[in-house]
């Protein structure tokens, strides 16, 4: 019963780590395989674990294309998407030094509207221009991490039933 209660606190520890621009569904995967082996696959079966595997993967292709199409599609050059994702990174990293979690999800979607604003500011010298195509970088980035949060969080879910 305990190793059931240590596998779940780091699956909610993998479903929290989304929100700081890590791959928490893969952790969550990691974390179910890791208990089926010791387990001999008898509770979390390998069926279960290529599901788990689906849904990681289409989680991360959702929460990439997300952000890119939106920012597209409101108008951003493909420089301005190289440095959405450059700022947003970046901005993770600051904002985690503030305020872990709450900082990072902040500075993510700060720095990846900064990263496509700035660049849209030079080239094109339109403000509303640059604008619209920050926001359309933060919409798609927001989106992204909380269908990413939604497919973890049904991850867990699936784990979880299984193991109680």
């Amino acid at each position: 019963m305990v190793w059931r209660i240590i596998v779940v606190v780091f699956m909610f520890a993998g479903l929290l780590s989304i929100l700081i621009g890590i791959p928490g569904t893969f952790i969550i995967l990691g974390t179910a395989l890791i208990y089926a082996i010791f387990t001999h696959f008898q509770i979390i079966t390998v069926k279960l674990l290529f599901g788990l595997l689906g849904i990681a993967i289409m989680g991360e292709v959702i929460e990439a294309f997300l952000g890119l199409l939106s920012a597209r599609k409101f108008g951003a050059s493909r420089l301005s998407l190289f440095f959405a994702l450059v700022g947003g990174f970046a901005g993770a990293l600051i904002g985690s030094m503030f305020l872990p979690l709450v900082g990072t999800v902040v500075g993510a979607i700060t720095g990846a509207f900064l990263g496509t604003f700035l660049p849209e500011l030079v080239v094109k010298k339109e403000l509303r221009v640059s604008i619209k195509a920050g926001v359309g970088t933060f919409l798609g980035r927001t989106a992204g991490i909380l269908t990413k949060l939604v497919l973890g969080a049904i991850m867990v879910g699936l784990v979880v039933a299984k193991l109680f």
